[in-house]
């Protein structure tokens, strides 16, 4: 696994009272250019794994290696999957993905979507809430009491792609 390319600023799951499940065997899409970190779905024609670009797309989880960006996929791709119930900690930005204190524009309760673009972390798209897919908990503050450009977030459960689990 390419643990080295892994972003300090890709998203993260909240540590809670489980581990986050661990998918292995997952196949690559054809031409896929993520990183360990981004944000993947399962491709409901094939099953294999891609970018996931926000909108209507259930979303399966975070990618835990680079994608090989070769028109004949076959590499396997393992995601850390998130559940409905899981707390994901998310750096929200501008629709330019300029990163912004997470309580700047983001409201308690609402849904927003992901940006799209996959040369960039996985960021939520502060000013997208026409195809949400994360609703905003709060933000994460600093050692001083601030807001950060980190936010508390949780997968819209019509959004997950991954049911939980017993």
């Amino acid at each position: 696994m390419a643990l080295a390319a892994f972003d300090s600023g890709q998203p993260k799951i909240q540590p809670g009272p489980g581990i986050p499940q661990i998918v292995y065997g997952s196949i690559e899409e054809d031409s896929q250019t993520f990183k360990a970190g981004h944000f993947v779905y399962w491709v409901a024609t094939t099953g294999d794994v891609a970018y996931y670009p926000g909108g209507d797309l259930p979303l399966a989880g975070i990618a835990l290696a680079d994608a090989t960006n070769v028109s004949s996929g076959w590499a396997k791709i393992p995601i850390m999957v998130i559940g409905p119930n899981d707390e994901v900690l998310i750096q929200t930005a501008t629709v330019s993905d300029v990163v912004e204190d997470a309580d700047t524009t983001c409201v308690i309760g609402l849904a927003y979507d992901t940006n799209g673009d996959v040369t960039k972390p996985s960021y939520i798209d502060s000013s997208d809430v026409t195809a949400p897919a994360f609703v905003y908990l709060g933000p994460v503050l600093d050692a001083a009491g601030d807001a950060t450009t980190w936010g508390r977030f949780r997968l819209m459960g019509s959004e997950t792609n991954v049911k939980a689990q017993v």
